[in-house]
């Protein structure tokens, strides 16, 4: 189906094709898209990239993929949200270590650090 929608000029630099595949946990829709010319930092009109709402869904195998074709670990949207801040509030900490291993950082300037959160079983909400 993908392949139908580029074929017939379909432009996956708008939200939503990458960042709803993201966002569903598509790991071979995601996959397809960034092998076929999708920028994978492109960011919607809030900022966000792919990552920060695969991040925040908790979809780990999407971050990864993401992360493995230079996904930014460190990108904030325009309301100061990493993906490892979203990662943390969501609870999936196993997608913190994947972005803590691909160098995203753990404080950024709020209190208490995302990770710091986690250790404490502390959700935000």
């Amino acid at each position: 189906m993908a392949e139908y929608f580029l074929e017939n000029g379909a432009n996956v630099e708008k939200r939503s094709a990458l960042q709803s595949a993201a966002w569903q946990g598509h790991t071979k829709v995601v996959q397809f898209l960034i092998e076929n010319c999708t920028h994978v930092d492109h960011t919607c009109n809030q900022g966000a990239t792919a990552l920060g709402i695969a991040a925040q869904e908790g979809h780990i195998d999407v971050v990864q993929i993401l992360l493995e074709n230079g996904a930014d670990p460190n990108h904030a949207d325009q309301f100061g949200r990493t993906a490892m801040r979203v990662a943390a509030k969501g609870g999936h900490s196993m997608i913190v270590k994947l972005l803590e291993k691909y160098g995203a950082t753990t404080q950024n300037g709020c209190n208490p650090s995302p990770v710091h959160t986690l250790e404490g079983g502390h959700h935000w909400r």
